[in-house]
């Protein structure tokens, strides 16, 4: 009978003993299949201070860090996306603005080339003008020189007709 107690005794101690290890493993298990289905929500809800217990503290840890570290990697995806919107939108500009100046660039050098033309043609005007003054100071020479040929026949034809008046 003592023996049968005993039997009993050590039966239920190892039952009670191997329920202690086996239940907070399989909570552990089934945290970690969660996990791996990408649910970083779960954590293990063990208090003892054994080493299953130490284990389940350190796997809660690794998902808080691990669902931080996501956390921050979407924030900096985010802040990328956003940034990356913003610089094809300054890069648009950029372009419109480069677009501004070459057309600006090609109105200015149309400009310089009607300039250069206008003045080529001023250019040909005034030695037009040189060559017509040139000949009109000839001209005016020229008259000049009749002028004073006239004057002196009209001196000699006054003379003459003083000459008759006195006959």
């Amino acid at each position: 009978l003592g023996a049968t107690i005993a039997l009993l005794i050590t039966t239920t101690l190892a039952t009670a003993i191997t329920r202690s290890i086996t239940r907070p493993l399989r909570t552990i298990e089934n945290a970690l299949q969660h996990i791996a289905d990408g649910d970083l929500r779960i954590r293990c809800d063990i208090q003892s201070t054994d080493e299953v217990g130490r284990m389940a503290a350190a796997l809660n840890r690794t998902v808080t860090n691990t669902d931080q570290t996501i956390g921050g990697i979407h924030e900096i995806a985010r802040q990328l996306s956003s940034s990356s919107e913003e610089l094809a939108a300054s890069s648009g500009q950029v372009s419109g603005n480069v677009e501004t100046i070459a057309s600006a660039t090609r109105e200015l050098l149309g400009s310089i080339d009607h300039i250069a033309t206008s003045t080529e043609q001023a250019a040909q005007v005034a030695s037009s003008a040189v060559e017509l003054g040139t000949s009109a100071s000839d001209l005016v020479g020229d008259l000049s020189h009749s002028a004073q040929a006239i004057g002196t026949v009209i001196d000699l034809i006054g003379g003459i007709a003083r000459q008759t008046n006195l006959l």
